[in-house]
């Protein structure tokens, strides 16, 4: 299998476990380097055309898709902080701060990579993100866009 190729909606990839590239995001104010990993899919690990679709969607939608991402992470970890406080009794200001606005998202998450699943099934085009947070250092969080707010191994 080549380890490089040069996808004509990707751009210039490497295969390590999945096809990776990277791109930059303007997220909560701040211009941050991120990979964009893809999933092979089949014997040969390819790259399919939903994926390809649903990046050429993300990249036309990618200021509305951020927002949406940043808005849901912040009510998840609105619904979720009770409950970290009592977890983390008197660590919780370390591990899961009190925050009152999207932009301080930036204290719990580090978004790390953009994630192309395998496909399932023909003509389905998902697509979401994974990182790292303050309140699960293990597996971190993983969104993927309008489904459900996980560990990072819903995308994975």
């Amino acid at each position: 299998m080549e380890t490089q190729i040069l996808d004509n909606v990707f751009g210039e990839m490497k295969f390590d476990d999945g096809w990776i590239t990277e791109t930059s995001i303007e997220f909560l104010g701040l211009t941050k380097q991120i990979e964009i990993w893809v999933a092979g899919n089949g014997l040969d690990r390819s790259i399919w055309q939903e994926q390809r679709d649903a990046y050429s969607y993300y990249q036309a939608n990618e200021t509305a898709i951020l927002l949406e991402f940043s808005q849901a992470m912040f009510r998840h970890y609105l619904g979720i902080w009770p409950d970290l406080q009592e977890q983390f009794g008197a660590s919780a200001a370390e591990f899961a701060p009190k925050i009152e606005s999207i932009d301080e998202l930036s204290k719990v998450i580090d978004v790390e990579a953009l994630v192309f699943p395998i496909v399932c099934g023909r003509g389905e085009r998902r697509f979401g993100f994974i990182g790292d947070c303050s309140w699960d250092a293990d597996h971190g969080f993983g969104i993927e866009m309008g489904y459900s707010i996980g560990s990072s191994d819903k995308l994975i």
